[in-house]
């Protein structure tokens, strides 16, 4: 009786460990292109064409990630030179449908790596960053499913620590709506995955 308590408590413990011990090591990460980028342009065809020759396949996961993530690379694009701290923004997405917001500002590497079917897709978990006297921008926080692996924040490839949530910035408060749509949507898809 005391080998099979024991054997227990060993498994629990591997398990936990298992359960608990961080997101992945990145694998075959690719950079997102904007969503002008992904689109297939074809001059002087049918709009009916124009719309099958860009349409994502049910199958293609990850089609519909890169669709998703598309609209937060150019956002944070866009917000450059409006939130103090954003350089060359770079979204990736690698094959364990791992999201990594790159940011390369006066030299220094920024990542926030998390797994996409880690973060809430309820939007009332959800918090607005309200820009005011004490905060210029505006932007949200998702946070990551009770009991999942967080938020990995690097600095120049060194894993530094690990939040409970998600927190993006952006240049003007109509694009938090933009980007809020657009991350729920890549992480329900992932979710769905497996």
């Amino acid at each position: 009786m005391k080998k099979i308590a024991q054997l227990s408590m060993v498994f629990s413990a591997i398990l936990f460990t298992a359960c608990n011990s961080g997101n992945p090591e990145l694998k075959n990460a690719e950079e997102i292109k904007d969503r002008s980028e992904q689109q297939i342009i074809t001059a002087g065809e049918k709009p009916v064409e124009a719309l099958k020759a860009n349409a994502i396949s049910e199958g293609d996961i990850a089609g519909q990630i890169k669709w998703s993530l598309g609209r937060v690379q150019e956002e944070l694009k866009a917000s450059v030179g409006k939130v103090d701290g954003l350089g060359e923004i770079t979204v990736l997405l690698d094959e364990n449908l791992q999201m990594v917001i790159r940011n390369k500002h006066n030299g220094t590497v920024y990542e926030k790596r998390v797994k996409l079917a880690n973060l809430e897709t309820d939007v009332s978990k959800f918090q607005i960053v309200v820009d005011n006297d004490t905060n210029p921008n505006p932007g949200f926080k998702i946070p990551v499913v009770a009991g999942r692996p967080g938020v990995e924040i690097y600095v120049n490839g060194e894993k530094k620590e690990t939040l409970k949530e998600l927190e993006i910035l952006l240049g003007e408060r109509r694009q938090v709506q933009l980007v809020i749509s657009a991350l729920t949507q890549a992480a329900t898809t992932a979710k769905e995955q497996g």
